[in-house]
């Protein structure tokens, strides 16, 4: 009940927090790496392809994260048999992870959010793929 309790207000607090950081700094892709991951999956498409984005967005998040990461970190500590070790690889991990985001802040991107405003021709297209 603790941990539930403590995930839920650490990501309504996280969230809240990380969306107000981001109309401050000013809503453009770079900016959006230093917080939520769904700005940058939903303006780095065409807004007819948002939807797809968010769906294979989620997915590859369960897929490459959720999933794999229990197991993994189990065998992991059968594997090893300390979680002194285990706990500092598993930092290690994430520090690696943080740095590889926050290289996304030096790349150059460009929104797409009004692509389709700017061509109404291509915006009422039933076939997302007819590029």
């Amino acid at each position: 009940m603790m941990f539930g309790g403590i995930t839920i207000v650490g990501g309504i607090v996280g969230t809240l927090t990380g969306g107000f950081v981001l109309d401050k700094l000013d809503s453009t892709i770079p900016n959006a790496f230093k917080g939520p991951v769904n700005f940058v999956s939903i303006h780095a498409v065409k807004p007819s392809l948002r939807p797809l984005a968010m769906a294979a967005s989620t997915v590859s998040i369960h897929i490459f994260g959720d999933v794999p990461s229990s197991p993994l970190v189990g065998v992991m500590q059968d594997h090893i048999g300390n979680w002194r070790t285990s706990t500092l690889i598993l930092t290690t991990v994430l520090f690696l992870a943080a740095g590889i985001w926050c290289i996304g802040i030096f790349i150059p991107f460009v929104d797409k959010d009004d692509e389709d405003i700017e061509n109404p021709k291509k915006s009422n297209k039933t076939n997302p793929f007819d590029d």
